[in-house]
């Protein structure tokens, strides 16, 4: 039988919290928003690299065995209930300049700012309105950190 060494490197794998499976902005996802979250967080190594997350549509629809509109929408949906940010456009104005993006639940490693769990901040079933009543209203969420109704 061989020695323990006393470190052990756990192999890759993703964490996802049964609490975030009963929150209204994961019950809202499609479900190729959802297995693109699951593919986001296996493949892209957030931890490493959040606010540096190169995501562009091509490689998503090969991750997801789909067309690129349609993994472009999955990335648009998630990018509205709060799970992925932008933190660059990209336009084709914007020529070799890749759009970047972090998840939420992670440290922005360009930025250093903390987590912010936008995807706790679950005010609505739309999207639209979702964004317009984070801003327009004060009550602090404190265990999330956004602003709810």
């Amino acid at each position: 039988m061989p020695k323990a060494s006393g470190t052990f490197k756990d192999p890759s794998h993703v964490r996802i919290y049964a609490a975030w499976l009963e929150l209204q902005s994961y019950k809202s996802l499609s479900f190729t928003a959802r297995a693109l979250l699951v593919e986001i967080l296996g493949r892209a190594e957030p931890h490493k690299f959040n606010g540096k997350l190169c995501l562009p549509s091509r490689r998503l629809a090969d991750w997801l065995d789909v067309s690129p509109v349609t993994a472009a929408k999955a990335l648009n949906e998630l990018i509205d209930y709060g799970w992925v940010s932008v933190e660059r456009s990209a336009t084709f104005r914007t020529k070799n300049k890749a759009g970047l993006y972090a998840v939420t639940m992670f440290r922005n490693v360009v930025t250093s700012e903390p987590p912010t769990f936008d995807f706790q901040c679950s005010v609505g079933t739309s999207p639209a309105l979702k964004r317009k009543t984070i801003v327009k209203h004060s009550s602090l969420n404190s265990e999330a950190g956004c602003v709810l109704q």
